[in-house]
């Protein structure tokens, strides 16, 4: 339960916020109990700024609020750790972690070569990785609809969206795959 004081005009603003967005807000309250307030918004009117990224046959949309950098790699900003298992980037002396996301999701990506592909440095908190991708496309505003209700949650997918071919585009989860 939260304690929560707002004044006759305050609550006038944000009716009228809700109702601008479609929604709709329901107040119960019960005497000794308190109030239950209840603010339904349309999913649909979730809309993510992201860019459409290729790993070999699959398609991905990476909100664009989380990418830092885009760039093509060189040997020389790459460095291997351990056995050469794992890959850094060296980037304005700052060392970020590479996922290679044909590995992350399984699928067959056009390069095993990181000096072949595309690197996307990305920030979820204060946590930094370069995701290896085969292609990035284009920039487009999406409409978000979320999966898990009728799915279940997929690690590292945050969400979906029919694109204008029809097809369905999957949302990638920053926070997820940094985590």
């Amino acid at each position: 339960k939260t304690a929560l004081l707002l004044d006759h005009k305050s609550m006038a603003n944000i009716k009228k916020s809700i109702e601008t967005l479609n929604g709709n807000i329901s107040i119960e309250t019960q005497k000794d109990e308190g109030t239950n307030i209840t603010i339904y918004i349309p999913m649909t009117l979730s809309i993510l700024d992201g860019l459409n990224i290729r790993v070999g046959k699959e398609y991905f949309i990476l909100p664009t609020t989380s990418i830092i950098e885009s760039l093509q790699p060189t040997k020389d900003i790459l460095k291997s750790i351990g056995a050469g298992s794992s890959e850094l980037l060296m980037l304005r002396e700052d060392f970020i972690p590479i996922i290679k996301m044909n590995e992350y999701f399984q699928v067959k990506g056009d390069y095993e070569d990181l000096v072949e592909g595309m690197l996307i440095v990305i920030k979820a908190g204060k946590d930094k990785v370069a995701l290896f991708i085969d292609e990035f496309l284009h920039q487009q505003q999406v409409v978000v609809k979320p999966i898990d209700r009728n799915f279940k949650d997929v690690v590292g997918i945050s969400g979906a969206t029919v694109r204008g071919d029809g097809s369905i585009g999957l949302i990638l989860d920053v926070k997820g795959i940094v985590d």
